[in-house]
């Protein structure tokens, strides 16, 4: 439900749609797919962009995305990657603990938080962080190095 809050609402007016054949719920059905459909294709292309370096492209898109749900794990794990880089270590911790809070398992997310705790100066807070990172993937290479530091 997290993933997808979308899912229960599609669902409720596809059924109405498909039970009274309504055409107002079957534009609002088409209006919540549409609403997801953006949703995911800002993530990804953000995504894509923050990898080829286009920072400020990929921080619109992630904001976007983040106006259309705003408890989305992998807008505040994009976000907090964007914080990182841009060498905002505090804002990065505070998306990064929230995005592992609403999602937690996620190696890559727990060891980009690492990361800016080790930014902070917080060595036995990312080395607890890291820990987790290796706890959920045993082959999470910047896990590893962040418990080295």
């Amino acid at each position: 439900m997290l993933l997808v809050p979308e899912a229960p609402l599609l669902l409720l007016l596809v059924c109405g749609f498909l039970w009274g054949r309504s055409p107002l719920l079957g534009a609002l059905a088409a209006v919540v797919a549409l609403n997801f459909g953006v949703r995911a294709a800002a993530l990804y292309l953000a995504g894509w962009l923050l990898r080829a370096g286009r920072l400020g492209d990929a921080d619109a898109l992630l904001r976007v995305a983040q106006v259309m749900h705003p408890w989305s794990a992998d807008v505040l794990a994009l976000r907090g990657v964007l914080a990182l880089l841009g060498g905002q270590a505090r804002q990065a911790e505070v998306l990064l603990r929230s995005s592992a809070g609403l999602l937690p398992g996620r190696a890559a997310v727990y060891a980009a938080w690492s990361a800016a705790l080790i930014e902070l100066g917080d060595g036995p807070q990312a080395a607890a962080v890291a820990r987790q990172a290796i706890a959920a993937d045993k082959g999470c290479a910047a896990a590893y190095l962040h418990l080295a530091e």
